[in-house]
Protein backbone atom coordinates (compact mmCIF):
# COMPACT_ATOMS: atom_id res chain seq x y z
CA UNK A 1 0.00 0.00 0.00
CA UNK A 2 1.16 3.26 -1.25
CA UNK A 3 1.69 6.01 1.59
CA UNK A 4 0.02 9.39 0.88
CA UNK A 5 2.19 11.99 -0.03
CA UNK A 6 1.71 15.98 1.25
CA UNK A 7 -0.37 17.20 3.72
CA UNK A 8 -3.48 15.29 5.48
CA UNK A 9 -6.78 16.93 4.57
CA UNK A 10 -8.38 18.64 7.25
CA UNK A 11 -12.00 18.20 7.64
CA UNK A 12 -13.83 21.45 8.25
CA UNK A 13 -17.25 20.23 9.92
CA UNK A 14 -20.24 22.34 10.84
CA UNK A 15 -19.72 20.71 14.38
CA UNK A 16 -15.98 22.71 14.68
CA UNK A 17 -17.87 26.05 13.05
CA UNK A 18 -20.22 26.14 16.47
CA UNK A 19 -16.62 25.42 18.87
CA UNK A 20 -15.48 28.55 16.87
CA UNK A 21 -18.05 30.51 16.66
CA UNK A 22 -18.83 30.25 20.88
CA UNK A 23 -15.05 30.91 21.51
CA UNK A 24 -15.51 34.15 19.33
CA UNK A 25 -18.71 34.89 21.52
CA UNK A 26 -16.37 34.38 24.35
CA UNK A 27 -14.33 37.05 23.13
CA UNK A 28 -11.51 35.82 21.12
CA UNK A 29 -9.89 36.07 18.03
CA UNK A 30 -11.02 33.81 15.13
CA UNK A 31 -7.22 33.57 13.51
CA UNK A 32 -6.41 32.99 17.30
CA UNK A 33 -9.06 29.71 17.63
CA UNK A 34 -7.94 28.74 14.47
CA UNK A 35 -4.56 28.14 15.03
CA UNK A 36 -5.19 26.09 18.26
CA UNK A 37 -7.73 23.80 17.16
CA UNK A 38 -5.52 22.92 13.85
CA UNK A 39 -7.19 24.45 11.38
CA UNK A 40 -6.06 27.06 8.50
CA UNK A 41 -8.05 30.41 8.92
CA UNK A 42 -8.42 30.88 5.12
CA UNK A 43 -9.85 27.58 4.52
CA UNK A 44 -12.09 27.97 7.66
CA UNK A 45 -13.39 31.04 6.63
CA UNK A 46 -14.03 29.55 2.81
CA UNK A 47 -16.14 26.75 4.44
CA UNK A 48 -18.29 29.28 6.31
CA UNK A 49 -18.66 31.40 3.27
CA UNK A 50 -19.97 28.81 1.30
CA UNK A 51 -21.85 26.63 4.11
CA UNK A 52 -23.87 29.82 4.73
CA UNK A 53 -22.28 30.10 8.47
CA UNK A 54 -21.79 33.40 10.10
CA UNK A 55 -19.13 33.47 12.82
CA UNK A 56 -19.23 36.64 14.00
CA UNK A 57 -22.29 38.93 15.19
CA UNK A 58 -22.75 42.71 14.99
CA UNK A 59 -21.78 42.94 18.49
CA UNK A 60 -18.53 40.82 18.33
CA UNK A 61 -17.50 41.80 15.03
CA UNK A 62 -17.33 45.79 16.36
CA UNK A 63 -15.65 44.30 19.42
CA UNK A 64 -12.71 42.35 17.06
CA UNK A 65 -12.67 45.72 15.46
CA UNK A 66 -12.23 47.46 18.75
CA UNK A 67 -9.47 45.08 19.83
CA UNK A 68 -7.48 45.24 16.99
CA UNK A 69 -3.52 46.58 16.82
CA UNK A 70 -3.80 50.06 15.95
CA UNK A 71 -1.20 52.73 14.78
CA UNK A 72 2.37 52.37 13.41
CA UNK A 73 3.85 49.24 13.45
CA UNK A 74 7.20 48.26 15.15
CA UNK A 75 9.62 49.32 11.48
CA UNK A 76 7.55 52.60 10.99
CA UNK A 77 8.16 53.35 14.71
CA UNK A 78 11.98 53.35 14.20
CA UNK A 79 11.69 54.97 10.44
CA UNK A 80 9.77 57.85 12.46
CA UNK A 81 12.42 57.46 15.34
CA UNK A 82 15.22 58.16 12.57
CA UNK A 83 13.09 60.97 10.98
CA UNK A 84 13.54 62.66 14.11
CA UNK A 85 17.23 62.29 14.73
CA UNK A 86 17.05 63.92 11.28
CA UNK A 87 18.22 61.01 9.28
CA UNK A 88 18.31 61.47 5.09
CA UNK A 89 15.47 59.59 3.07
CA UNK A 90 18.16 57.76 1.50
CA UNK A 91 19.94 56.87 4.59
CA UNK A 92 16.33 55.52 6.50
CA UNK A 93 15.53 53.66 3.04
CA UNK A 94 18.94 51.72 2.93
CA UNK A 95 19.18 51.18 6.64
CA UNK A 96 15.50 49.91 7.04
CA UNK A 97 15.24 48.26 4.03
CA UNK A 98 12.11 50.04 2.41
CA UNK A 99 11.95 52.36 -0.29
CA UNK A 100 12.61 56.56 0.10
CA UNK A 101 8.69 57.30 -1.01
CA UNK A 102 7.39 54.82 1.71
CA UNK A 103 9.97 56.93 4.28
CA UNK A 104 7.53 60.10 2.29
CA UNK A 105 4.63 58.51 3.26
CA UNK A 106 5.44 58.00 6.70
CA UNK A 107 6.84 61.19 7.59
CA UNK A 108 3.79 62.50 5.41
CA UNK A 109 1.65 60.71 7.65
CA UNK A 110 3.40 60.53 11.72
CA UNK A 111 5.79 63.42 11.31
CA UNK A 112 4.60 67.03 12.52
CA UNK A 113 7.24 69.49 11.02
Amino acid sequence: MKKKRGRVATVYTKEKAGIVRARVKKGEFVKTVCAELGMDYRNFCRFCRMQGIKIHTKATLKDNYRRRAHGPRPKTLKIIKAIERGWSLDRIAKAFGVGTQYVRIVRSKYVKA
